[in-house]
């Protein structure tokens, strides 16, 4: 088990796919899990507070919080597959199950 705690909205894609090959590498295809604590954003319509937090993120550090489809499109090129998606509606604060393809 794997455990990334709101690490990964501080960096862009690139970044975020440099950190994602590292852990994919120690990872055992369908054995292992990667759980990522962090906001997901959804698709439409989000709050003006998650609006707000994203602008914050781009501007400060360059990084960003991410829709649902934006998670699955950026581990998806780490080689990785999401299992489930456990997310808090209010605040957007959500557990994203990962396993290696």
């Amino acid at each position: 088990m794997y455990f990334i705690h709101h690490v990964l909205l501080n960096w862009p894609d690139k970044e975020c796919l440099d950190i994602l090959a590292n852990v994919r590498s120690a990872m055992t295809p369908r054995y292992s899990k990667l759980l990522i604590h962090d906001l997901v954003l959804p698709d439409h319509h989000a709050s003006t507070m998650q609006c707000v937090h994203d602008l914050a993120m781009m501007t400060i550090n360059g990084g960003k919080t991410r829709s649902r489809s934006q998670w699955t499109e950026l581990l998806g090129k780490a080689g990785l597959e999401i299992v489930k998606i456990w997310i808090d509606d209010e605040d957007a604060d959500g557990i994203i199950e990962v396993e290696r393809n």
